[in-house]
């Protein structure tokens, strides 16, 4: 269908420079494309940064899944913990206590999510052990009521190491004196930082002080497990569950709405940002149509000379599929490295100017992350070129429609 003479013509008409105007609307249909390019793999690598450093940041603390009995109330944990870990789709499990609390100190009160556990089991389920800028998680030593809290919340609280802190349950104690509720004072043996906004809403206890606090006896409220791959935590942990008669919670329903949130961002802003490759498909069309104009007489000798309707057809579609391909190529060219070095490039700008795009004392993140997935680089360009071509379909489809007797018949 495509003869080695269509691709010829339809390339000497790509690099014809016979026509000054042509030339420079398509320089300029090339730079539209080239730019939308350039901004689509930057921003779309710069989302997929944020959204990768939210994804590790989080997982540092929060485990993949949580398998608990519908009263929260497991007495035989033990034996259960290891016949999960038993299992070949789940990597480590661990045992723990947990609620939503307040935690008061010098006047000042906050309302956080506290959690009790084993400092040696819970290494091997998060990595929180290893993000502690004061203390480890081996202070928390069992009778001795230690609480480590995140950076933020130790700030807002105005507490250091060794400073008392009031935690206090949503439940109450009734005595002959009144109704009180359940408090206990604990002692801050360490601080972590995550680098999220965990850092201003978590605190760990001991396993066996929450289970003095919480009065739970020998029990605990639930599992947590680690899955070899977290997208598939959900599966595991509804199979464990079922199997068990138990109730399950993955960290895909716990943070749904922020995760949820990104990924519509991410799509709106592909949307948005398609529209200038989009506007430079407008270009296309027109460049097209006066390059079409302007060589009807070429067209029908063409004609003359033996190529049919369709050959035409192909010349103009292989043309403007040829500058699409050099758009999209110029865009790869520029943009890849843009988004692989972006925070590099900001970070040396900043450096020049002062002026800072993330001041460190209010974000988590001081440098712009760029992570650049193949597949969003297939689908800018295939995108990008399926648009170049379709901006094609009216000059190919006008260039056929050209009448040989009309344009020659004054030669």
């Amino acid at each position: 269908m495509f003869q080695p003479t269509v691709l010829s013509i339809a390339l000497r008409y790509v690099i014809s420079v016979g026509e000054r105007f042509a030339l420079i609307l398509s320089l300029f249909s090339l730079s539209g494309l080239i730019i939308g390019v350039i901004a689509l793999i930057t921003v779309m690598s710069v989302m997929n940064g944020f959204s990768h450093e939210l994804h590790t940041r989080i997982f540092a603390a929060v485990p993949h899944a949580f398998i608990f009995p519908k009263d929260k109330r497991l007495a035989d944990w033990q034996s259960l913990t290891q016949q999960l870990e038993e299992r070949p789709d789940v990597l480590a499990a661990a045992p723990y206590i947990g609620g939503d609390v307040m935690v008061a100190a010098h006047g000042r009160t906050r309302g956080i999510e506290l959690k009790a556990i084993l400092p040696a089991q819970e290494k091997r389920i998060a990595q929180i052990a290893d993000r502690f800028t004061v203390g480890t998680l081996n202070n928390l030593i069992p009778g001795q009521y230690g609480i480590v809290l995140g950076n933020l919340l130790a700030k807002q609280l105005r507490v250091d190491i060794g400073d008392k802190v009031m935690v206090t349950l949503p439940q109450v104690n009734q005595s002959l004196l009144g109704v009180f509720p359940r408090s206990r004072r604990f002692q801050v043996v360490g601080l972590f930082a995550l680098g999220n906004t965990l850092d201003a809403t978590t605190a760990f206890i001991n396993l066996q002080d929450g289970q003095r606090l919480y009065r739970t006896g020998n029990r605990v409220h639930g599992i947590q497990i680690k899955t070899p791959n977290r997208y598939d935590s959900l599966s595991i942990a509804t199979t464990i569950a079922n199997e068990l008669q138990y109730n399950q919670l993955d960290w895909s329903v716990i943070h749904a709405t922020l995760f949820r949130a990104i990924r519509i961002e991410k799509n709106m802003m592909f949307l948005m940002l398609l529209v200038v490759i989009l506007v430079a498909a407008f270009n296309i069309v027109a460049l097209m149509s006066i390059s079409v104009s302007n060589r009807k007489r070429d067209i029908a000798v063409l004609r003359t000379l033996g190529m049919t309707r369709t050959h035409i057809v192909y010349i103009v579609l292989l043309k403007g599929m040829i500058l699409s391909v050099c758009g999209v190529g110029g865009g790869f060219a520029l943009g890849l490295p843009l988004a692989y070095w972006a925070g590099d490039i900001v970070a040396f700008w900043e450096e020049i100017f002062g002026i800072y795009l993330f001041d460190p004392n209010l974000y988590f993140i001081t440098k712009i992350p760029s992570v650049i997935y193949i597949t969003d680089v297939l689908l800018i360009g295939g995108s990008a070129i399926l648009l170049g071509i379709v901006a094609t379909f009216y000059p190919a489809w006008y260039a056929r429609d050209i009448s040989v007797i009309e344009e020659l018949r004054w030669e």
